[in-house]
């Protein structure tokens, strides 16, 4: 009983936290790259943003 309501609780929750992290993720490396291009290493910064 306690590992159906865990799963029926838990479940919805994992694409939340995982949509948290693809968004801070792609947050923190626009934000490296605008550094990195601000610092005057451009060809490393538009690596960063392509792969």
């Amino acid at each position: 009983m306690t590992t159906a309501i865990m799963n029926f609780t838990f479940a919805p929750l994992t694409g939340v936290f995982s949509g948290f992290h693809s968004f801070f993720y792609s947050l923190s490396k626009a934000r490296a790259a605008s550094e990195l291009h601000r610092m005057g290493y451009i060809e490393e910064a538009r690596k960063l943003m392509l792969k």
